[in-house]
């Protein structure tokens, strides 16, 4: 105890602060507790209560670095004192590895004269941030890792305008990523980023890059929220990135501790006075930050971005009958038959968009076709056209990603009192946006009901897992849908067996459309049904059928009609309506009015209060 004292001593005598040319060994300790104490030095080492995030050893000085930032600061201060005066091991200059901790340090402590970091001087040539914009890429139902969306960061270098234009593919992104191998399979997959199986870092990369991934590529519209950081915080910013990068790695969760989520810490390590990540829900949506960032008045301003998919969409609704007979002909034929400049950029779009698909794999007749196209456009002398409208429906206007629900339902001679929780990234039902009802991802969520007359509690159903698919991925024609549900059900009949319930599993695919600018979405799917129940006849069923599903969005009211039929291999046949509608009444609130008619009974008739958060 006694050398331990000593060696705190000794390191207190030797950290003088600037305050003071005299150091004593009381004032020294009472300004490192002050210190160690504060938001800014807390968030700088990315705590969250009494731990630090960060999961790897090289970002701490102290071996107790993770859970004691007393401990890490006077390792810190140490080791930044210790290379001020050559004694710093290895050879390695501590302050060049640590910029932004050193820079904020250097308030408080003297350490030194300013140091020359060569690397980092290299580093920040092209990074020379004077404004923060933080990205968002719209969701990817195709790939399980993105079915929520994606946010990474984007920093304006300084004087890079042309015509008084950004040139803002040179800016410079930073992304936070899980790093996945390749031949990891779906089980494993999932295991792992629910557990924290993976690995997780902070990158960079150029924003054409990304643009041409997300927005070509992957065909997802991408928003961009510039934020209120003054210069000097954007450049700290990227010299907290810097650290990031070199010295830090994480535990990887997909609801949790994910891309959205450690980028608003990195953030909050500049703006220390902001609590962002401290209002977000058990579970982080990347949606959720955004909002979380405007309601902390750190965003400025928006600006949209569409994807090659919405710009051949809104491109080909626009078009006549006549002109989209052109352009079918011209894409088919050997060659373009029309001088149409309406048709003509349509086509050129949508060859551009098959091109990114393919990853720049096409034919010699699609390159000779697109060839061909170009030609015909640059004769036509015609300037290009006014670029289309802004999005009527960004992302922070959706409604939240966790929905309360209370309301009544009647079936039969029955009536209920239902609640129902929603721990949902998103519900294809909910929101006025049409690009918002073609895909659906919700977990483990319960819906509880209370007989009236019968006087009882009972658990309805609990959804473990439904997720779908039905955006029209080919933008002018038939996509690929898909659905995959597994939940834990009442049965039909709650007066025959009152407390039985069944477990199903209901796959689905098929194919999907869309007209009138998204209002009007269908889809036609061959379904599978798999129950099991001690209420059934050997406990199970199991079955194929069809289900036919039409989305009609009329103002913001959201209509939903499907019709669904399947076979029991014992030959008994299923048949059922349900209609649904929509209702929004104030932010982030809700009426759903549903009905439901199947072969065995029943007809049905909710009305549910849905609110958001």
């Amino acid at each position: 105890m006694l050398i331990q004292l000593a060696i705190l001593f000794g390191t207190l005598l030797s950290i003088a602060p600037k305050a003071s040319a005299v150091p004593q060994a009381s004032t020294d300790l009472v300004l490192l507790q002050t210190v160690a104490k504060s938001k800014s030095w807390q968030k700088i080492l990315h705590y969250r209560g009494d731990e630090s995030l960060i999961d790897s050893d090289s970002y701490f000085f102290s071996k107790s670095g993770r859970n004691n930032p007393l401990s890490e600061l006077i390792a810190t201060v140490q080791s930044f004192s210790d290379a001020a005066t050559k004694k710093q091991a290895f050879g390695v200059d501590s302050r060049c590895s640590f910029p932004y901790r050193f820079k904020y340090l250097k308030k408080y402590f003297d350490l030194g004269d300013p140091v020359v970091c060569p690397h980092i001087t290299e580093w920040l040539k092209d990074k020379d941030s004077e404004k923060t914009i933080l990205v968002f890429a719209s969701e990817y139902a195709n790939n399980p890792a993105s079915m929520m969306g994606h946010t990474f960061i984007r920093t304006q270098r300084k004087n890079q305008n042309i015509r008084g234009s950004h040139v803002s593919y040179l800016d410079t992104t930073f992304n936070f990523a899980a790093q996945i191998p390749d031949d990891v399979g779906s089980i494993n997959y999932a295991i792992k980023g629910l557990t924290g199986g993976f690995d997780a870092m902070f990158s960079h990369d150029t924003f054409e890059n990304q643009i041409e991934r997300y927005n070509n590529m992957e065909s997802r519209d991408v928003w961009e929220y510039e934020l209120t950081l003054t210069e000097e915080q954007s450049q700290n910013l990227t010299l907290h990135l810097y650290e990031l990068i070199n010295n830090a790695h994480w535990e990887y969760f997909f609801f949790d501790e994910n891309c959205s989520y450690h980028l608003l810490k990195a953030i909050e390590a500049v703006t220390p006075d902001h609590d962002l990540t401290g209002t977000l829900n058990a579970w982080v949506i990347p949606i959720d930050t955004i909002k979380v960032l405007i309601n902390a008045g750190i965003v400025q301003s928006w600006n949209f971005r569409p994807s090659l998919h919405s710009r051949i969409k809104r491109s080909y609704d626009s078009l006549s009958p006549e002109q989209r007979t052109d352009f079918h002909v011209s894409l088919k034929g050997d060659k373009v038959v029309t001088n149409d400049v309406a048709v003509l950029d349509t086509a050129i779009l949508y060859m551009n968009y098959n091109k990114h698909s393919a990853q720049g794999a096409i034919g010699d007749n699609a390159a000779a076709l697109t060839k061909e196209l170009l030609r015909k456009r640059a004769q036509s002398g015609i300037a290009n056209p006014t670029p289309a409208k802004q999005n009527p429906y960004p992302p922070h206007d959706k409604p939240g990603t966790f929905r309360y629900g209370l309301g009544i339902e009647h079936s039969q001679s029955s009536a209920w009192l239902t609640a129902t929780i929603r721990p949902a990234v998103h519900e294809y039902l909910s929101g006025t946006d049409p690009s918002s009802s073609n895909h659906e991802v919700v977990f483990l969520a319960p819906t509880l009901r209370y007989g009236i007359s019968e006087k009882y509690l009972d658990l309805d159903q609990v959804i473990l897992i439904s997720t779908a698919n039905f955006r029209q991925t080919n933008p002018v024609g038939f996509s690929p849908a898909w659905r995959i549900l597994a939940d834990i059900e009442s049965e039909d009949d709650p007066e025959a067996c009152r407390n039985c319930k069944s477990v199903r599993f209901l796959p689905a695919i098929g194919a999907a459309a869309e007209a009138f600018a998204g209002t009007l979405q269908g889809a036609l799917l061959a379904t599978l049904h798999a129950e099991y129940s001690t209420n059934f006849l050997d406990n199970h069923r199991l079955g194929a059928g069809a289900l036919l599903q039409i989305l009609y969005h009329f103002e913001a009211v959201k209509i939903v009609a499907k019709a669904e039929q399947w076979w029991d291999y014992r030959k008994s046949t299923i048949q059922t309506m349900h209609l649904h509608l929509t209702i929004p009444t104030a932010k982030d609130q809700e009426i759903w009015i549903s009905t439901q008619h199947d072969t065995k009974e029943l007809d049905s008739f909710g009305l549910t209060y849905s609110v958001y958060k």
